[in-house]
């Protein structure tokens, strides 16, 4: 695959995706408010059936609400447009789905103590002494002597890099950075950072001196590992964050992609990772985190110069966990809900990932836990998979066409995998509470051919690309960027 006209998802829990608003493509299309008209009457009128004879009441199981076939195939065509399915079903065994209400949280001193012991051994925190350090800005002598000498080569070189959109004067910074090695120590001066994890409101322990933020160091088996809590939860960016990665080449950061086994030659062993990761929850006690299939990720990182170029790193292994309840898991996608409609809030879907290579973990995210609360022991009504396989087949070309108008790009998903799981949702422009419903996501493939490249470019064997999702109760379509 080609990756400058790839479309690829880079994961960076910093930056918020802003989507394509759905426009419509004349009378005949169908609108966002039409899409997303409940089917309240109907589910209604299936639940309470007295005849005896409705199969799909709130009392059986799911696999007899909803009704899967064996194996589900089609193939649409609309435009520019076209949908194939040839898909299996992934149908939770339990008895039924029930109401929950989420409500966003932060991280707790427990959650620290927990993940600091099974990763970390509990080791010491500490930072550098950024006021002792004053006069070098933090650095020591062998970082200074490295910039030095990089900058230098570059401008040997002839390379031009560009600072805010101006070109880069390297007699200028190389002569800034010669005066600043004239102070720096040959070894950093260290100060201990109580290991406290301050709420929103409460100064943290890191250089700024931010509230709600814990920012340290920690080292261990003779390795140093960055430690950043942020539980500020703001009115545009409703997710508290945790990671914890290791200082050095082995991490993949906040910015990685995921790409297909078929891309990389790598030697990982996947098994024992697999193994690592099932040990590590269970260690942790989150018994409401499961691990799930694992999948290769490449560090991303961009070359300074005029034309700037993404650069992969090594492979690394990373296994996402789903939250369950009660058996019944809260579907991961790659799609972490962050694009945002205007000026609504952004809030994050859950992640609880762990990234290794073959010596260890080297990156642990988990970003925008919640509190989940039951409402009712009573299941929810379920369409059958028949009126799914409706709304797919009526709304998906439709939907997508949406997103491609005004376009000559034929675009073909390919649909192999069908899950029934939990998402959580929430009202537009209201990320203070949310809810946990039961969905259809259609997992596969999108592949682009331009109109002038006869080649096609396509994320086909990555896993975890959701390319729609349904309501299972009522058979509205959901945008998982949204959240909504």
């Amino acid at each position: 695959m080609t990756r400058q006209k790839s479309k690829r998802k880079v994961l960076s829990i910093f930056s918020c995706c802003v989507a394509m608003a759905l426009t419509g493509c004349g009378d005949s299309m169908v609108t966002q408010d039409e899409i997303v008209t409940p089917k309240e009457t109907e589910a209604l009128e299936i639940s309470t059936s007295t005849d005896g004879n409705t199969q799909n009441t709130l009392t059986t199981s799911i696999q007899e609400q909803v009704q899967v076939p064996e194996h589900y195939t089609c193939e649409i065509t609309e435009g520019n447009i076209t949908v194939k399915a040839d898909a299996d079903f992934v149908i939770p065994d339990a008895e039924g789905f029930k109401s929950y209400k989420v409500t966003p949280r932060i991280f707790v001193q427990e959650d620290y103590d927990t993940i600091s012991r099974v990763l970390l051994d509990s080791a010491p925190l500490w930072t550098r002494d950024e006021e002792a350090m004053a006069e070098s800005r933090g650095f020591i002598k062998s970082e200074i002597e490295e910039f030095i000498a990089e900058m230098k080569e570059k401008k040997e070189s002839g390379s031009k890099t560009y600072l805010n959109g101006e070109p880069y004067d390297y007699d200028v910074h190389i002569a800034e950075y010669e005066k600043l090695l004239e102070k720096a120590p040959d070894e950093p001066i260290i100060c201990d950072v109580p290991a406290i994890v301050p709420d929103s409101e409460t100064v943290g322990n890191n250089p700024k001196g931010e509230k709600g933020c814990l920012s340290a160091s920690a080292t261990f088996q003779e390795e140093n590992y960055d430690i950043w809590i942020d539980n500020n939860l703001y009115p545009q960016w409703n997710a508290a964050q945790f990671h914890v990665n290791v200082n050095s080449e082995r991490a993949v950061g906040h910015s990685y992609d995921y790409v297909k086994p078929a891309d990389i030659n790598s030697s990982l062993a996947i098994e024992t990772i697999t193994q690592n990761a099932q040990q590590i929850i269970a260690e942790m006690g989150f018994t409401d985190f499961t691990p799930t299939i694992g999948e290769y990720c490449q560090k991303l990182t961009y070359s300074d110069g005029e034309l700037a170029e993404i650069m992969y790193g090594e492979p690394r292994y990373a296994i996402p966990f789903e939250r369950t309840i009660e058996g019944i898991p809260i579907t991961y996608t790659h799609d972490q809900g962050l694009t945002v409609d205007n000026d609504e809030a952004c809030w994050p879907q859950e992640a609880f990932i762990l990234v290794f290579d073959d010596i260890g973990f080297t990156d642990f995210q988990w970003i925008s836990p919640y509190t989940v609360e039951k409402v009712s022991d009573d299941t929810v009504f379920l369409l059958p998979f028949s009126e799914i396989q409706n709304v797919l087949e009526e709304m998906m070309v439709k939907v997508k066409a949406e997103e491609y108008t005004e376009t000559d790009i034929k675009v073909t998903y390919k649909i192999n995998e069908i899950r029934l799981g939990y998402m959580r949702v929430h009202e537009k422009g209201d990320v203070s509470e949310g809810t946990l419903v039961p969905v259809w996501d259609f997992f596969g493939s999108e592949s682009l051919q331009y109109p002038d490249d006869d080649s096609v470019y396509s994320n086909e064997g990555i896993s975890y690309e959701s390319q729609f999702t349904i309501n299972a109760m009522d058979g509205t379509v959901i945008n998982r960027g949204f959240g909504y």
